[in-house]
């Protein structure tokens, strides 16, 4: 009885001992998908605007108590649109489309002198159009997508480090029937 639980308590201690692996790993993603929309019609004169920020921040870390490994990641991304449209006996507007996206992917291997794998994708893709069809009007449309993010393994072996930055821009502006005069007087 007493060798069959000696042996039991062998085999949990074994299967417990090889169980703790001291690999980590972890991801982290967003998707931003955002349309600003606006028109002015009609016989007389309007005007419209719109505003949308989509700021996104994200964070993790995991400390591995077997091996002394630290993984880090860190994210700060802002996606902005605005646009103005003014008009009389017309149509003026905008449509604008924008998706930002950004993926963070590490893990630690408890190998011999690993300092682990890291990845991570980051950017924005925009489209947008301007509707102008009147006797005077403007339409000004801009779109911006700032991101950085960032990724830190410390093993006893050393540290790896991975940083990226984006920026992506867009602005469109048109004028209708636009008449510009400089008058200027003087000796």
């Amino acid at each position: 009885m007493y060798k069959n639980v000696g042996l039991l308590l062998a085999i949990l201690l074994l299967l417990t001992i090889t169980a703790n692996a001291n690999d980590v790993g972890q991801n982290q993603e967003f998707t931003i998908n955002s349309t600003n929309i606006g028109l002015v019609s009609g016989t007389s004169s309007g005007a419209v605007s719109s505003f949308n920020t989509a700021p996104v921040n994200t964070s993790q870390s995991i400390i591995s108590n077997g091996n002394g490994t630290t993984c880090m990641q860190l994210s700060s991304t802002s996606l902005l649109q605005a646009a103005v449209s003014v008009g009389t006996y017309g149509d003026y507007g905008f449509e604008q489309n924008a998706v930002a996206s950004g993926t963070q992917t590490q893990s630690s291997l408890s190998d011999y002198f690993s300092l682990g794998t890291q990845s991570q994708n980051l950017g924005a893709a925009f489209s947008q159009s301007t509707i102008q069809n009147g006797s005077y009007g403007a339409t000004i449309a801009v779109q911006n997508f700032i991101g950085t993010s960032g990724q830190i393994i410390t093993t006893p072996y050393g540290v790896n480090a991975n940083f990226v930055s984006v920026g992506v821009d867009s602005t469109t502006g048109i004028l209708v029937n636009r008449v510009l005069t400089i008058n200027r007087s003087g000796p």
